[in-house]
């Protein structure tokens, strides 16, 4: 006989298919009006025959169900949650394995939970600044044929209050081509500024409003030598040698981000990771060919680079400032340089600040001895290397983490939900 046990934990929880006896039961939350409030419905059953598995029907019941989505929470395999033995305690694991992380709309709304694995599915209410107060949010549950299981009810107060906009910049670095790659656009089309628009929307929509803006293609995360599609939004053009820009396709980026209301760009880096060593991969059309002309051959301080950034910088912030968001941009030289950088570095950036405010310069950092030396004025710090950091009162400080913070602080990933059959 089919045994069902079905209960409302918290948002915060993270289920690994275990039974949920050692999760905390939650029937209730609250949030401001223009938030996002979620909490997630753990599902369990057991069955001493065939079939193995149990298809639920859910269907959800509320004076708000307008504003509430339901979504079935996928898994993503992870080859290495940890990179060090000596990494700190404050993993749920560190064992290779399945990870709840993607969202799924729950298709016809039937739920399989596979019998002695827990499955959630993830409840958000998001009222849009449009509705206040108290509102049950009822989840039914019934088999396939229609016959009642189960039923909870979680109970959202939505309270008339705001919540400001977020006084500092908050930023994911946002990666176009990998959306086109995934989605099989071509890079700038039609499809592509329509798809930018779905994820710009998401990105805004959880609390980013600074967003990694590819006047050229991103040098992030590329082995030397080795190259990204290219993604580049300033289309350039040399005749006898001479550079015209034409900045029509960053307008239609700027116009789309203006729309969802993201205010606050980051114009991608203007010299390669890991020393500035080497310009960027920059594309142009040299005499009617379309052509790289600069990338890892391009050495960052010689003369053919130095010229191009002349060419380049000048109309580049003219343009910023024609669409009023100059002063609402950060540009970066180089991502993550170290000591024995300082030199190539300090080099690179007196290039940029010919042209751009040093004030408005901003790179990842870990290097304390950069900062102290002047050479990188405003760090963006990994959390692992931070507290140097503090402990010198640098004001000002801007902390970011990823992949790669896996010593005496816990690594966490930042992701936007995903979406498929978009």
């Amino acid at each position: 006989m089919m045994k069902h046990e079905f209960k409302l934990v918290s948002s915060l929880e993270k289920n690994f298919f275990a039974k949920p006896d050692h999760m905390a039961e939650t029937a209730s939350g609250s949030m401001l009006k223009n938030e996002i409030h979620s909490f997630q419905l753990i599902g369990w059953a057991e069955n001493d025959t065939w079939p193995r598995r149990s298809d639920c029907r859910v269907e959800l019941v509320s004076p708000i169900a307008r504003y509430v989505k339901v979504y079935e929470v996928g898994y993503v395999p992870s080859m290495l949650p940890a990179y060090y033995d000596e990494s700190c305690d404050d993993y749920l694991s560190k064992e290779p394995g399945l990870y709840p992380d993607p969202l799924y709309p729950l298709n016809d709304r039937i739920w399989e939970i596979i019998c002695n694995q827990s499955r959630s599915l993830w409840i958000e209410v998001d009222p849009r600044g449009e509705v206040t107060g108290t509102y049950p949010i009822t989840l039914r549950i019934s088999n396939r044929e229609g016959e009642f299981i189960d039923e909870k009810t979680y109970t959202v107060e939505i309270i008339d209050k705001a919540l400001p906009e977020l006084p500092i910049y908050n930023t994911g670095w946002f990666h176009g081509d990998c959306i086109a790659t995934h989605h099989g656009v071509e890079l700038q089309s039609d499809e592509y500024f329509a798809l930018l628009e779905e994820y710009m929307t998401v990105f805004k929509k959880f609390g980013h409003n600074l967003i990694l803006t590819p006047v050229f293609t991103p040098p992030l995360d590329t082995a030397i030598g080795g190259e990204r599609p290219t993604n580049q939004l300033v289309q350039i053009c040399v005749e006898n040698g001479k550079y015209s820009f034409d900045f029509s396709l960053l307008k239609r980026w700027v116009d789309l981000c203006k729309k969802v209301g993201i205010p606050y760009f980051e114009i991608s880096h203007l010299f390669t990771q890991w020393g500035a060593r080497y310009a960027p991969k920059i594309m142009a059309t040299v005499d009617g060919e379309y052509k790289r002309i600069f990338g890892w051959e391009t050495n960052a301080l010689g003369e053919e680079y130095s010229a191009f950034l002349g060419a380049f910088l000048p109309e580049l912030t003219a343009f910023l400032k024609d669409e009023g968001i100059l002063d609402n941009c950060v540009f970066h030289v180089s991502d993550e340089p170290i000591v024995e950088h300082g030199p190539q570095y300090n080099a690179a950036k007196q290039l940029l600040t010919r042209y751009i405010n040093e004030d408005q310069l901003i790179d990842a950092l870990h290097a304390y001895e950069l900062h102290e030396s002047g050479a990188v004025k405003h760090p963006v710090v990994s959390i692992d290397h931070i507290h140097t950091f503090m402990e010198h009162d640098v004001q000002g400080l801007w902390a970011y983490y990823c992949c790669g913070q896996g010593i005496k602080v816990a690594n966490r990933f930042m992701a936007m939900p995903s979406y498929r059959n978009r």
